[in-house]
């Protein structure tokens, strides 16, 4: 063989070799990006569906939640009103029989008409001397069961002669709840056009008119309208009768159909979890729409096809085993510091991390929650804003680490001055919201100097010295004039910076 024959045949051989090599290398790379494809479709469609099992099930939660805190808000009102009417022990007959009118009757006119109260008033010969809704039925023992059965939370009292019983009707507090909920699935957004609906089942034998569709964000005007589990989607499919076949059966399912997307006249195959909250008939759903993955999943392809190409020119199976280690690892690092990051943003939302006490998000809300209590009952919680005298000369003498310890202790002395149901939030920098539940007007200077004498007999060791803190104090109430909590907040600050005009260390309260 000539050495040009040799050179030749080498040649070949390499080219062959690495022919081979290469191909078996971009087979074994193409076999590899088909399982990754597979499991990454899994894991896509794994989330996805835990993602809408999830979101249906807070908003379960979240109605348990509305309907005990409407519930125990009504029931604090009925306790409200024997307390009042306790007081008035002095009164005769007649005139008790009166005051008990009246103020049902101003109720009536200042809240939500006659349905915010149910009331009926008799004396001891069984003559009804009030009884706006109706009530009364044949006679008054049948009539006292009807109501006693009918409303939530009652209270009865006897003044002489006279008999009286109120309460809250339990229809009322399902039927707030059910707007509270409704109007926040209305104003829900997600991602990728996904939304929650809810149809309410009247009749679970199905057919014509078996549920009424509750909310649908998708399609608003048809609210309202009767549904029918003979209805079928554009492939045939049977939607609400499977939908309502699942929920008897097992009380959740998944199921996919075909329905136009949000905001489009496009339909495509959608994944939907639906789940039967027993107490209101109430189908509550969340879909997503399959072609959405798919899109995500169509481009983690090119990109895997373009990878293979470029490493089946290089790589030996020995790479393909790190390759796939390699994102295993990424995977579950991400999964890793996913669930990390997220603990970590609740915990800075609502928690100050140097006090521990709410942080000015949590406090908003829970401002916000109490002024809109304040507009349906009138009664307003003390608003107290204080900060620190000279904090800043503590911050720059003995540094910040010194300052927020001289922080914490001053939080916890207040947090030891107030009750349990009172809550203390840091506003910002120096600056701390407390708010005092049931506080009369005329109790809330000596509460809040009994704030201030504890903070000023702190004292903060630090090396061989004492830091004596101190802090001024300004409260104030919501007004009915008031637009939002913020009205209430900046009569407090006008009350603080008074007090440290006034030589600091001081309590002023601007009604």
């Amino acid at each position: 063989m000539s050495k040009k024959t040799y050179i030749i045949t080498k040649v070949i051989v390499v080219i062959v070799v690495c022919l081979v090599v290469g191909y078996a290398s971009w087979l074994s790379l193409q076999k590899v990006g088909d399982v990754y494809l597979d499991e990454t479709e899994r894991a896509i469609s794994e989330i996805k569906q835990n993602f809408l099992k999830t979101t249906v099930e807070n908003i379960i939660r979240e109605i348990d939640v509305t309907r005990e805190l409407e519930a125990n808000f009504y029931e604090r009102i009925v306790d409200r009103r024997y307390e009042t009417l306790s007081y008035e022990a002095h009164l005769s007959d007649n005139e008790f029989a009166d005051y008990f009118i009246n103020r049902f009757r101003g109720d009536a006119d200042r809240q939500t008409g006659p349905d915010y109260w149910t009331a009926l008033l008799w004396n001891a010969q069984g003559e009804i001397l009030y009884d706006p809704s109706e009530v009364f039925r044949d006679d008054l023992p049948t009539t006292l069961g009807i109501l006693k059965d009918d409303l939530h939370h009652f209270r009865t009292i006897t003044h002489g002669e006279i008999r009286g019983l109120w309460g809250v009707r339990a229809d009322l507090i399902e039927l707030l709840t059910k707007e509270k909920i409704t109007e926040k699935i209305r104003n829900l957004q997600f991602d990728g056009g996904s939304y929650i609906w809810i149809n309410w089942v009247l009749d679970y034998n199905g057919g014509d008119n078996y549920a009424i569709r509750v909310i649908h964000p998708n399609l608003p005007e048809t609210e309202g309208m009767y549904l029918s589990t003979e209805t079928t989607d554009q492939h045939g499919n049977r939607p609400y009768l499977e939908e309502l076949e699942g929920v008897k059966e097992y009380g959740e399912l998944f199921f996919r159909y075909w329905f136009k997307k949000l905001g489009s006249e496009e339909s495509s195959e959608k994944l939907t979890y639906a789940k039967l909250y027993t107490d209101y008939d109430w189908i509550i759903a969340m879909g997503i729409h399959i072609d959405d993955m798919q899109k995500y999943i169509a481009q983690t392809s090119a990109e895997s096809e373009k990878v293979a190409f470029m490493l089946s020119l290089r790589l030996v199976f020995l790479l393909m085993g790190l390759v796939v280690a390699a994102l295993g690892l990424v995977f579950m690092f991400e999964q890793f510091h996913l669930k990390a990051t997220t603990t970590r943003l609740r915990y800075e939302m609502n928690k100050d991390p140097v006090t521990g006490v709410c942080s000015r998000r949590c406090g908003t809300n829970k401002l916000t929650a109490s002024f809109e209590e304040f507009q349906i009952t009138g009664l307003s919680p003390a608003i107290v804003l204080f900060d620190f005298d000279r904090f800043k000369a503590i911050n720059d003498t003995y540094g910040h680490t010194v300052g927020d310890q001289v922080l914490k202790s001053v939080v916890d002395a207040v947090q030891r001055s107030i009750r349990v149901a009172d809550e203390v939030i840091r506003w910002g920098g120096d600056e701390f919201v407390v708010i005092l539940e049931g506080l009369e007007k005329g109790n809330v200077a000596a509460f809040c100097n009994k704030i201030l004498k504890t903070v000023s007999s702190l004292e903060v060791v630090v090396a061989d010295e004492v830091i004596r803190p101190s802090v001024s104090l300004g409260a104030s109430y919501f007004h009915a004039s008031d637009e939002t909590f913020l009205d209430a907040l900046r009569r407090a600050d006008r009350a603080m910076y008074r007090g440290k005009q006034a030589g600091r260390n001081k309590v002023e309260v601007l009604l």
